[in-house]
């Protein structure tokens, strides 16, 4: 008999976490493990068709379905990624009640110093954010924290919908995800200023992402008159996303990531999964990625350094690319059903003991 469990999250954009609970159900189906996650999102960003209609083509739907009404009693298990609102539900049972937070900026899980020893457990992406949720928290019992890492899809075979970009005759620097202060572009396009002043006029870059309204990112671009050489996109649906890296493969282009902080890192990880060569800020997230390799990390709010890093990129693309085949296994699906597994073993055995005494 299968685990029913609902997750509830905030928006439902083409952000992170929705890839990670797909890949998520396209694991469970893998391996053909007995739960099912139902989804519901408070509020519609433009993704809840797509996300369907994406569950229905790759066939999940005996592993993941979106729901259109929160009943939390009728699931074994609620999980709540970053969403303060679900306390205010009278339905919920706290003893069954998880809270998976991905938000490295501390601001945005305050709602965690009144709930934390409330909730049956604590979910986290990744040993390094763990640590820091514990030294945010001043928490004693690491045991009421849990790791579910992150993970990129061994051998993931894509719906491959083609990308037809045009046919620039630069170099391509890319980024995908989230754009917004914590993400830092501005950085980057600092970068490429320096990179165009140094060595030569013969670079672009790519975004691709949803946008923060008060992180003006076109305005920047403007103000240093690089308009010309910077392509910004709007996110691209999930059925795309692998096919877009294999795009940017092809094209020899190198992913960047200036981010001031992760909790884990998926669009990184996922370039380095398709070997694609990838410069990041030397945050620990970000370090842990690559394995420590001082070639793919800058030092953070040194655009200069930065520029200095993709030209090498560029020159070295070759030897860029085996360094990432090196660092992809650690993101494995492998790991990930481990710590699944053990999670929900411990949790069925405390409700088991509770109900039994």
């Amino acid at each position: 008999m299968k685990s029913n469990i609902l997750i509830v999250y905030q928006f439902a954009t083409f952000g992170g976490v929705e890839r990670v609970l797909l890949n998520r159900a396209e694991v469970l189906k893998k391996y053909k493990k007995n739960y099912k996650l139902f989804i519901y999102f408070f509020d519609d960003f433009g993704s809840k068709e797509t996300l369907k209609d994406y569950i229905k083509e790759k066939k999940l739907e005996n592993y993941i379905e979106i729901v259109d009404e929160l009943k939390p009693k009728l699931y074994d298990y609620v999980v709540s990624i970053d969403t303060p609102n679900i306390f205010e539900n009278r339905d919920i049972d706290m003893s069954k009640l998880i809270v998976e937070t991905h938000t490295f900026e501390k601001k945005y899980r305050e709602y965690l110093l009144d709930n934390f020893d409330k909730v049956k457990k604590v979910i986290v992406p990744s040993e390094i954010f763990l640590s820091k949720i514990v030294e945010d928290y001043k928490i004693k019992n690491r045991s009421s924290i849990a790791i579910l890492s992150n993970f990129v899809l061994a051998n993931e075979d894509s719906m491959r919908a083609k990308i037809n970009l045009p046919k620039w005759n630069k170099k391509i620097v890319f980024y995908f995800g989230r754009i917004d202060r914590n993400k830092n572009l501005k950085e980057l396009v600092d970068a490429l200023e320096f990179y165009k002043a140094k060595y030569y006029d013969d670079i672009m870059l790519i975004t691709v992402g949803n946008s923060d309204s008060e992180y003006n990112l076109p305005d920047y671009v403007y103000k240093k008159h690089l308009s010309g050489q910077i392509a910004i996109f709007p996110p691209i649906s999930f059925d795309k996303v692998s096919a877009f890296l294999d795009c940017m493969k092809e094209k020899k282009a190198v992913f960047v990531s200036p981010s001031k902080g992760e909790s884990f890192g998926l669009s990184a990880a996922e370039s380095i999964a398709h070997g694609t060569p990838t410069i990041l800020s030397d945050i620990e997230a970000h370090k842990w990625l690559v394995s420590e390799h001082r070639e793919c990390l800058y030092t953070l709010g040194k655009s200069e350094e930065l520029a200095e890093r993709i030209s090498e990129a560029f020159q070295n693309y070759e030897e860029f690319t085996k360094i990432m085949e090196k660092c992809k296994d650690k993101f494995s699906e492998k790991r990930f059903l481990e710590e699944w597994d053990k999670l929900f073993s411990e949790l069925k055995g405390e409700s088991d003991e509770r109900d039994n005494s």
